[in-house]
């Protein structure tokens, strides 16, 4: 088995919190208990999950605010580090935390592929060509490629033509969870959550779009917003071409209410992103008692299962309707609250890890 695992710092230099970095962290976490030999080796990073793996299983210094404009200096910098590191210690494999075009020693490299929404959408990337070619090194100089859906692993057979036997899939798994609320007792009930980034292959626009044709929606429920980019002139420009006002948006204060506190009271999620790698949002609603409806884009019915309400979303009708259905019975999302909670219980950080530390044994 091999028994030291080398985290190199691409992801942690990049994100200060985000998905990517919290699926890295989480593993690491489950690999930590199963006592496995493994280094988080990121010289100058910016990511606060970072920071929570004891330090006898990481290295480096957490910098507050590192400018975007010297992202490749400091990239370059911690390459540099890393490499010397590892000429001078023993380890038996390397899991690369993201694409770079910078080769390490060469030990046998594993690279984890989220999503190729970017092949799939380029227009929604201004570095696409960049990404791209990085994405293609990285895969075509790793040992074996993990993927987090099965759609995933199919995009990437497609787009790269990579052998099937070079590919596992290892599922996701929600941080979040809460006990179960009754509906009468939520304190968000009037509420209908929008979660991330608002922009491109989101479809932030067909969201508020089919909201706006519901006169259901309209008249008793307001939507609220978590995460993403500040609130703005694009966000202004879809409102009033859907005759919508402020009135029927709240951005949430996320210092005064938890993640988890929001996705147990408010009424429901909304997840209509036209494409997704896998669609942890979903995920993380289900197992904190949020019912959920979603678009049927890329892996989100390999996530959500066979029991929750998919919507096409490019049809604003469609979603419309879904949106009535859910919301005009109590019965509807009992019985989504109900369905989620058990559905949030297939999925495990522990297996996740097991299944990812088979693939460092077969390596």
């Amino acid at each position: 088995m091999a028994s030291k695992i080398f985290f190199d710092h691409q992801i942690f230099t990049k994100q200060n919190r985000g998905g990517i970095s919290n699926y890295f962290f989480s593993l690491g976490l489950e690999m930590i208990k199963m006592n496995l030999d493994i280094k988080f080796f990121s010289p100058l990073h910016r990511n606060k999950y970072l920071l929570q793996i004891p330090k006898k299983y990481r290295f480096g210094s957490y910098v507050n605010f590192l400018p975007g404009r010297i992202n490749n200096s400091i990239d370059l910098i911690n390459f540099h580090i890393s490499k010397k590191y590892l000429d001078k210690n023993s380890y038996d494999l390397i899991h690369q935390t993201y694409y770079s075009k910078k080769n390490l020693p060469k030990l046998p490299k594993i690279l984890t592929v989220f999503d190729l929404i970017s092949e799939k959408y380029p227009n929604y990337f201004k570095n696409f060509k960049d990404l791209r070619e990085e994405k293609k090194f990285s895969i075509e100089n790793s040992q074996h490629l993990i993927c987090i859906s099965e759609t995933t692993k199919n995009d990437l057979i497609e787009y790269f033509g990579v052998d099937p036997k070079k590919i596992t899939v290892t599922l996701l798994a929600s941080n979040l969870s809460n006990d179960f609320i009754e509906i009468k007792n939520k304190k968000l009930k009037n509420f209908i959550l929008f979660i991330g980034n608002r922009r491109g292959y989101k479809n932030f626009d067909g969201f508020i779009e089919a909201f706006s044709k519901s006169n259901l929606m309209k008249k008793n429920f307001k939507i609220m917003i978590v995460g993403g980019e500040k609130f703005g002139k694009e966000d202004f420009e879809i409102l009033n071409k859907n005759k919508m006002t402020l009135d029927h948006i709240q951005v949430a204060n996320e210092k005064k209410m938890s993640l988890s506190y929001i996705y147990s009271n408010v009424a429901l999620m909304v997840y209509p992103s036209l494409y997704e790698g896998f669609g942890l949002p979903i995920l993380e609603a289900m197992a904190c008692g949020c019912p959920v409806i979603s678009s049927n884009g890329g892996s989100l019915q390999e996530v959500g299962g066979k029991n929750i309400e998919y919507f096409d979303p490019l049809d604003t009708d469609d979603m419309s309707f879904k949106f009535d259905k859910i919301l005009s019975s109590n019965t509807n999302l009992k019985n989504q609250i109900e369905y989620g909670y058990k559905q949030s219980q297939k999925f495990s950080w522990e297996k996740c890890a097991k299944e990812t530390i088979q693939v460092y044994q077969n390596i």
